[in-house]
């Protein structure tokens, strides 16, 4: 985010990566693609921030599993078309599962159980 750090891989010249901007090089090491560093999507979760971005449902899943302490139990996988986009800030379980659902499918909390149905 802030300051310049100099990118070097065996296949590639080196280069000096901007602030706001990051680097991503690919396993083989043959290719780095430079973009946008998102801080709400990369590193939010420090200021409490959420962000999904065609996300699947296993991923929203995932995030939310380890963010909240809770384990997930579907009796229907829901589908979001396209993946979901959606951003939260400091909200609660129930306020984020709220704005997700918008008729694509019902929750209720059990303890540190949420059941999609």
């Amino acid at each position: 985010m802030e300051g310049s750090v100099e990118v070097n891989t065996p296949n590639n010249p080196a280069f000096i990566l901007e602030p706001m901007k990051m680097a991503k090089i690919k396993s083989d090491l043959r290719s780095i693609e430079v973009d946008q560093f998102e801080f709400k999507k990369i590193a939010g979760w420090k200021d409490n921030f959420i962000v999904f971005e065609k996300s699947s449902f296993d991923e929203v899943q995932s995030t939310l599993e380890r963010w909240y302490d809770v384990k997930f139990v579907c009796n229907r996988t829901p589908y979001f078309d396209g993946g979901y986009t959606g951003e939260f800030a400091d909200q609660s379980l129930d306020a984020v599962l709220a704005g997700m659902s918008s008729g694509k499918f019902t929750y209720r909390i059990e303890g540190k159980n949420i059941i999609i149905n």
